[in-house]
């Protein structure tokens, strides 16, 4: 990939009393990814074209931009007004691939489409403290909010997913002389003309803050806001919050709290087929749109927003100066929460689906409010910074850990069941996700030292033992724990300009590779699940300049 970005960010003084400002961005990012490896024999391919097989590339040029700009102001009662817009534009392409439907005649280039997302926000704030008798005044806080989303998916052209109309080809010493090639851009098939949307939203949210001291030692805040959805109605959610200094340097704090989080626009509109690995082997998956009427047979139902409670209690300490340690438990439990239904696969579903208008598509799967969850944890955090020589030095200790189950799954609707399809909307494999696909355990460890414009940087990360569930239970496997290590050198030349070389990933660790029972093609070689990822070390130099 490459990047280009510019970032500004201003502020001007009009008087004593007003400040207007602005910032915002600018960024291009052109990429290529690869796909997964085509052999010679699949039947996907065409071996007058590639005879030895071949790798198709994901390719991107993506353009994302932000502005912001305000006012602010005040003394005893402190305002700030503002607007900010955001954009991000995501066209895909696919090369070195073809559509085998195609014969020989297919391109071996394509644009696939695109994504577009904008968000426009406007805020108006106000502050300050009233003075109510306590030990200290009251800090007052309250404002509102518009916000408006747009969402937009762009069609690709039509050779990236249409049927060519070959559909079998009798090539000498092909693996499969049965099985009908895939329609679309081998990789990734381009976004269909049904698959484009262009949506949006709008909402309206206006909140209250108040904290204070009721005694010496005691910090109480509490938080209000209602919103209000142009597609999901109104809710409205709270939190409250204290802090105890119980002696010098030692204090208790805890939270409780409710969340409401509607949809995104991308979870109710995006559509998409793409290349699935299911135990080990390929389909052709296509994500369907929630309110389509391919998903509602297959059981989807329209999305309802999400709903939390939160709870958390820990503690605050300095027991040497210099030195910060805080400790927390949580609670997080998310009703109807928004997830991924399972791969729906089987010749029934092909067959219901070549029936619709997908040929050569081999499972489907939608967004769902499928469960209730709730995850614990607790999170360890210390620092220390001191002197050293005539250096600063900073060190940095963090873990965390947590447990995630399901609470509750929902039955199946009744439409899937009316199909005759032995299928479950959410079963174990997705399951699995949100409950043993992630470590359990995380450390973070760091050392900075700077000195003479020089910074030094260290930092080691430990992702604890995960588990990836296979559709044949038999195939689950159980991944170790891994150590992935950081570095940076830096130096700051004037107070302008400064240089920096490093790498994440230094030792280029990689991850335990899957068992060969749940990666009969061998393409599957790393777990997705992975924390740490499977590119190995990634190094890099850079140079900022500031004026």
């Amino acid at each position: 990939m490459q990047d280009v970005n510019v970032i500004y960010n201003l502020s001007v003084p009009l008087n004593d009393a007003v400040e207007i400002y602005s910032f915002g961005s600018y960024g291009k990012r052109d990429g290529k990814s690869g796909a997964t490896w085509r052999r010679p024999r699949d039947v996907n391919n065409i071996r007058t074209i590639y005879p030895n097989g071949f790798l198709p590339f994901i390719t991107s040029d993506i353009t994302d931009s932000s502005i912001a700009g305000g006012a602010k102001g005040g003394d005893d009662f402190r305002w700030d007004a503002s607007v900010t817009y955001g954009y991000n534009y995501f066209p895909f392409g696919v090369e070195n691939t073809l559509n085998a439907t195609y014969g020989n005649g297919t391109p071996t280039e394509f644009y696939a489409g695109n994504i577009k997302y904008e968000q426009t926000v406007a805020n108006l704030d106000f502050s300050t403290d009233v003075e109510s008798g306590l030990p200290k005044p009251i800090s007052v806080s309250f404002g509102g909010e518009f916000r408006k989303e747009v969402y937009g998916l762009g069609a690709g052209d039509p050779a990236s997913y249409a049927d060519g109309g070959r559909t079998l080809f009798l090539d000498p010493g092909r693996q499969d002389t049965t099985t009908l090639s895939a329609p679309g851009a081998q990789g990734f098939p381009g976004f269909r003309p049904n698959d484009a949307v262009d949506a949006s939203r709008h909402s309206f949210s206006a909140y209250v803050d108040l904290e204070t001291n009721l005694t010496d030692a005691l910090l109480v805040s509490a938080a209000g806001r209602v919103e209000d959805y142009s597609d999901f109605g109104s809710t409205a959610s709270g939190k409250f919050a204290f802090k105890l200094d119980v002696v010098d340097n030692f204090g208790i704090r805890g939270a409780v709290s409710n969340g409401f989080r509607a949809p995104s626009l991308q979870q109710t509109y995006f559509s998409s087929t793409a290349t699935n690995f299911i135990g080990g082997v390929p389909f052709e998956v296509r994500t369907f749109r929630v309110n389509s009427p391919e998903a509602k047979l297959l059981g989807a139902e329209d999305l309802k927003a999400e709903k939390s409670t939160n709870f958390s209690l820990g503690i605050t300490t300095q027991p040497v100066d210099g030195m910060n340690i805080t400790v927390d438990a949580y609670q997080i439990d998310i009703n109807d929460r928004i997830v991924l239904s399972e791969n729906l696969t089987g010749t029934a579903v092909q067959n219901f689906l070549t029936s619709r208008g997908f040929p050569g598509v081999t499972g489907g799967r939608f967004f769902t409010n499928a469960i209730d969850t709730r995850t614990k944890g607790v999170d360890i955090i210390t620092s220390y910074n001191t002197s050293v020589g005539d250096g600063d030095l900073a060190l940095t200790a963090g873990i965390n850990f947590n447990k995630s189950k399901v609470k509750s799954v929902k039955g199946n609707p009744s439409t899937l069941t009316s199909l005759g399809l032995q299928l479950n909307r959410f079963a174990r494999v997705e399951e699995g996700r949100f409950t043993v696909a992630q470590p359990k355990s995380k450390l973070n460890l760091g050392v900075t030292y700077s000195i003479n414009g020089i910074d030094m940087n260290l930092r080691g990360n430990r992702y604890g033992k995960f588990t990836s569930r296979n559709a044949n239970a038999a195939l689950d496997q159980t991944f170790g724990s891994q150590w992935v290590a950081d570095a940076e050198l830096g130096y700051h030349f004037t107070d302008s300009w400064s240089l920096a070389v490093g790498a994440n990933n230094i030792f280029n660790q990689y991850p335990d590779t899957v068992i060969p029972g749940a990666n009969p093609n061998g393409f599957a070689q790393y777990s997705n699940f992975s924390p740490a990822g499977f590119n190995g070390g990634f190094y890099y130099a850079r140079t900022t300049y500031k004026w």
